[in-house]
């Protein structure tokens, strides 16, 4: 397959073609997309995480990166619209690129807090967080801490108003009401035992409707260790074979 080229960038340099790619490769994967929503989402975040292979997008994830008036001494992540083309699913260079991008952040004030704010509705985004940031939630077996559980009813609270439930967590179609297409929404087969798999849709039973899931995850930098064993030889594995 081939190599897919990753790069970051301000929202703001986005030239109207790249604009319209990705939101042909949005309506690709997801029923409900309606252009001026998806544009105006996009103009509210910082960055954009960009993927492509032979010259064509193949994904992309954007982010908001600002400090937060309702937690004290915190940065707040929040990830925006994610899609992967199909074709290049189960592969890391999403999770490489944003591991980067948050390690850089965390490294900017190292002794505040940072915190990940994402919202799902489907359960890729979930397991991404719950296999690469231990300390994140929701999660199986253990309840979400009062300083965590603090800054996520500030954020989302402020964010979704009156469409976020503090007790669930969930927020009522809290995206742009769009929905992963159904084709692609049911997990496959080997991660029907998967406890934490179980618990995103226990957690979120309307996820294949477009409702949405609040998570958060603090990034710190001891897991960092963890994350660098289990990419970096994933990494130089590719690099040899090119």
């Amino acid at each position: 397959m081939s190599k897919v080229q990753s790069q970051v960038v301000p929202v703001q340099t986005l030239t109207a073609a790249q604009r319209q790619e990705m939101l042909a490769l949005m309506v690709a994967h997801y029923d409900g997309i309606v252009a001026d929503v998806f544009f105006a989402d996009l103009a509210d975040k910082n960055d954009v995480f960009l993927f492509h292979a032979d010259g064509r997008l193949v994904g992309f994830s954007t982010i908001l990166c600002r400090r937060h008036p309702g937690i004290p001494r915190a940065t707040v992540l929040f990830s925006g619209d994610t899609v992967i083309d199909k074709d290049y699913w189960g592969r890391s260079f999403l999770q490489i690129s944003f591991g980067k991008y948050v390690l850089m952040r965390k490294l900017s004030r190292p002794w505040e807090p940072l915190y990940w704010m994402l919202i799902s509705k489907g359960y890729k985004t979930y397991l991404m967080m719950r296999r690469n940031y231990p300390w994140s939630f929701p999660q199986p077996g253990r309840d979400c801490p009062e300083r965590e559980r603090h800054a996520m009813d500030t954020f989302y609270g402020n964010r979704f108003n009156g469409s976020y439930d503090p007790a669930s967590g969930l927020i009522g179609k809290g995206s742009g009401n769009y929905s992963v297409k159904e084709e692609w929404s049911e997990p496959p087969d080997e991660l029907c035992t998967d406890s934490e798999l179980a618990h995103f849709l226990q957690s979120n039973p309307r996820c294949r409707e477009g409702v949405e899931l609040a998570c958060i995850a603090e990034i710190r930098l001891r897991d960092y260790i963890q994350i660098f064993l289990k990419y970096t030889p994933r990494y130089f594995r590719l690099v040899k074979k090119k």
